[in-house]
């Protein structure tokens, strides 16, 4: 994380017997907290400010393209309330999922990921203090070889954040 709060790089290692699912999971995580981090802006902003976040990520062997809108709700002491808008899209691409065996190729033809959020932070933690976000998640893949059948998902994910 730099001194702006963006976060350059994470990485969340499953154990080396973890199932499909368990590693889906830690995905999961992983873009939460990616999603959940407050990238402020260079110059110094007051109430009702917006500012936009463009960055390209790796997730599972995929190169998405990110953008993420926020506005300052309120500010008061060391705590900011910033409501979040955020979109993720991936062009067509041959793609090796973590975990799979070499030369396992598939191939993408769908993706997005749309999501808002509103939450408050405190200016010297890496997470929310608190806040709430809702994500959705559309995607589209095949094998790579002649035949392959497509495999289609769509998925909601309303997350609550609460500190104590």
């Amino acid at each position: 994380v730099d001194e702006r709060g963006i976060v350059d790089s994470m990485e969340i290692t499953p154990p080396p017997n973890a199932t499909p699912r368990v590693h889906d999971m830690l995905v999961d995580i992983r873009r939460a907290l990616h999603l959940a981090s407050l990238p402020l802006p260079t110059e110094p902003v007051g109430k009702g400010a917006k500012w936009a976040v463009t960055r390209v990520i790796k997730q599972g062997g995929i190169t998405i393209q990110q953008r993420s809108v926020f506005e300052l709700r309120q500010t008061g002491g060391s705590r900011l309330r910033v409501k979040v808008a955020y979109e993720q899209s991936a062009p067509d691409q041959s793609f090796t999922p973590p975990g799979n065996a070499p030369g396992v190729v598939f191939k993408l033809s769908d993706f997005t990921f749309t999501g808002d959020g509103e939450g408050t932070w405190r200016t010297d933690r890496f997470l929310p203090r608190s806040g709430k976000e809702m994500a959705q998640t559309q995607y589209a893949f095949s094998g790579a070889g002649p035949g392959q059948e497509m495999v289609t998902a769509k998925t909601e994910v309303h997350l609550t954040i609460k500190g104590k």
